[in-house]
C-alpha cells in the first residue's frame, strides 16, 4: 500500500469520538455527469442522516453532517477525475478521500469508519517505478496503476547513450569519421581493429545499460525503495536484467518499447503486468489459509478472528467483498435481513475485525465472494496458536 494510501488508512484507523459517519459511492468525475454524481450523493446523505438520527440527537449530528452538505455546491469539487469517492465525518474530524476507481454505494452510521471498500481499492495501489529502455534512451516513471508521472533523472543518470563515453577514443572516432565512417549522432562507429560494426554497437549499448543501471540503483531505487519495473524489448529486456544487480527490479515486466506512449497508457501496460503478480500473492495467502486450517491455524469465525486480532496473533485476514465490479453495493435490502451472511451488522462486524488486524499490523486482503475459502466472509490466519486455545477438528 502507497504512502497516501496508509496515510489515509492510518487517519482513519485511529480512534474516534461517536458518532462515525462514512459515505462512498461511484462518481463519473466530469461533466455533465457530475449532476447524477450529485443527486448520489445527495440520496446517500440523505440515508446517512435518516439512520444517524435513529441513535443520536440532532446537536451532535447537525454541526457534522453540515460538512457533508457542503461538498454539495462546492465550486469544482465534483469535476475532476476521480471514479471513487468516500467521505468520513465525526465530531471534529472531517476526512475526504478519492479514489481512482469506482467505490460501492454505502451510508454507514458505527462506532468507528466503515473501511473496507478503502482496503479494497488500496491493495492495488503500491507505489513503484518503471524504466522505459530503449537501445538510445531511457526514461523513468513513478506512480501506481492508476497513474505515473514522469520522474526527473539525477544529473549523473544517462538519459541516452550519447550520454556514455563511446567505446573508441574520441581521437579515433575522429579518425573514422575523416575516413567516412558512420554518423549515429555526434558519435562514429565502423569496422575498425578486429571488430565489426556490430561488436562495437553492442559493446556501447551494454555501457550505456551498464551505466544507467547502477545510476537508477543508487540515485532512485535505493533513496526510495520502490520496486522498478521494466518495459524493454525482450532482448533489451535481457541484456540490462544481465548487467543489473539491483534487488528492487521485479521479475515481472513489459515485454515491449512503449515509445511515445501517454502516462495513462503506461500505467495500463503496468497494470496488466503486475495484476498477475498480486494475484499469485492471494492465489498463496487462501492456499496458506487452507494449510494453516488443517493445523488449526486460521478460523473463518468473525469472533475468534476479532479475539485473535486484539491479541495480535492474526497475520492475514481475507474478507469478502461487498462490492460488484460497476461500483454498486449489494442491494440495500438485503443488508437489512435479520439473518445471513449479508446482514448489516455482519458486515460491520467483519470490517471491525478487518480494521484491528490492520491496527496489529496484520494484513487484509478483500476478496470477491466466490474466491473466498471460506463461506462465512472472512479468513483468518493465525501468526500462532493462543496457549488456550482449544483443539478442533478440521473441516
Amino acid at each position: 500500500m502507497d504512502a497516501r494510501s496508509q496515510s489515509d488508512i492510518a487517519t482513519l484507523l485511529s480512534p474516534r469520538q461517536g458518532p462515525c459517519l462514512s459515505l462512498c459511492q461511484p462518481v463519473h468525475g466530469s461533466f455533465p455527469d457530475t449532476k447524477q454524481d450529485v443527486l448520489r450523493y445527495r440520496n446517500l446523505l440523505g440515508r446517512l442522516r435518516e439512520n444517524a438520527s435513529e441513535r443520536y440527537p440532532s446537536s451532535v449530528l447537525e454541526p457534522m453532517l453540515a460538512r457533508f452538505d457542503a461538498l454539495i455546491g462546492e465550486r469544482g469539487f465534483w469535476d475532476h477525475t476521480f471514479k471513487g469517492l468516500a467521505v468520513y465525518g465525526a465530531p471534529d474530524f472531517f476526512h475526504v478521500v478519492r479514489t481512482a476507481q469506482p467505490l460501492p454505494e454505502r451510508a454507514v452510521v458505527a462506532d468507528t469508519f466503515y473501511l473496507k471498500p478503502l482496503i479494497e481499492q488500496f491493495q492495488f495501489a503500491d507505489r513503484f517505478q518503471l524504466l522505459v529502455l530503449s537501445r538510445h534512451s531511457a526514461a523513468l516513471y513513478q506512480g501506481n496503476v492508476y497513474g505515473l508521472e514522469p520522474v526527473a533523472l539525477h544529473p549523473s543518470v544517462p538519459k541516452s547513450a550519447l550520454d556514455v563515453p563511446a567505446t573508441a577514443p574520441q581521437s579515433e572516432d575522429r579518425a573514422v569519421a575523416a575516413k567516412g565512417g558512420e554518423n549515429r549522432g555526434d558519435r562514429y562507429t565502423a569496422h575498425h581493429g578486429g571488430g565489426s560494426k556490430h561488436d562495437v554497437v553492442n559493446e556501447d549499448e551494454e555501457r550505456f545499460f551498464r551505466v544507467l543501471a547502477r545510476g537508477i540503483y543508487e540515485h532512485h531505487s535505493q533513496p526510495t525503495g520502490l520496486p522498478l519495473l521494466l518495459a524493454a524489448t525482450p532482448e533489451h529486456q535481457a541484456l540490462f536484467r544481465r548487467v543489473s544487480s539491483n534487488p528492487h527490479l521485479l521479475d515481472e515486466r513489459i515485454d515491449a518499447y512503449p515509445g511515445d506512449a501517454k502516462p495513462t497508457e503506461l500505467a495500463a501496460a503496468a497494470a496488466r503486468s503486475l495484476a498477475r503478480r498480486c494475484e499469485s500473492h492471494f492465489e498463496a495467502r487462501v492456499a496458506e489459509y487452507r494449510e494453516a486450517w488443517a493445523k488449526r491455524l486460521a478460523t473463518d469465525m468473525a469472533s475468534e478472528a476479532l479475539e485473535a486480532a486484539h491479541e495480535g496473533r492474526v497475520d492475514a485476514l481475507l474478507v469478502e467483498s461487498d462490492g460488484r465490479a460497476d461500483g454498486r453495493a449489494e442491494a440495500d435490502d438485503r443488508l437489512g435481513e435479520p439473518s445471513g451472511r449479508n446482514h448489516r451488522e455482519v458486515d460491520t462486524l467483519l470490517d471491525d475485525v478487518a480494521q484491528e488486524v490492520l491496527r496489529a499490523g496484520g494484513e487484509v486482503i478483500v476478496l470477491p465472494a466466490e474466491r473466498m475459502p471460506s463461506r462465512t466472509g472472512l479468513a483468518a490466519i493465525y501468526r500462532f496458536r493462543a496457549p488456550t486455545q482449544e483443539a478442533r477438528a478440521p473441516r
